[in-house]
């Protein structure tokens, strides 16, 4: 996933890997759910992030009769996955002056 997303396939994977998690195929999202993942992709919250989040909320223990209908059940653990993936990044090295020598003088 380390290619850049168009916009299309950034839905087309949330909403494929919530309609998996769900267990149903023919489940459509809602336009909240729509509005949810529009923000997550202005926000820059990674793909991955996503995927892992929805993971996440589907592993928690829940009573077998209740049906998650929204992909807002999964907001907060995307939230918390978002979180850990920037918590865990590494840092971008500033140059230093010694990167920026001309290569003749290497």
């Amino acid at each position: 996933m380390g290619e850049e997303l168009n916009y299309f396939n950034y839905f087309t994977e949330v909403e494929d890997h919530f309609q998996k998690a769900r267990g149903t195929s023919l489940f459509l999202m809602s336009p909240i759910d729509w509005a949810l993942v529009e923000t997550w992709k202005a926000s820059g919250v990674p793909l991955e992030a996503v995927l892992r989040g929805i993971d996440d909320a589907f592993s928690r223990k829940r009573p077998k009769f209740q049906q998650v209908n929204s992909l807002s059940y999964c907001s907060q653990a995307i939230k918390k996955a978002a979180e850990d993936m920037a918590r865990n990044r590494p840092a971008k090295v500033a140059p230093t002056n010694e990167d920026s020598l001309p290569q003749d003088r290497l």
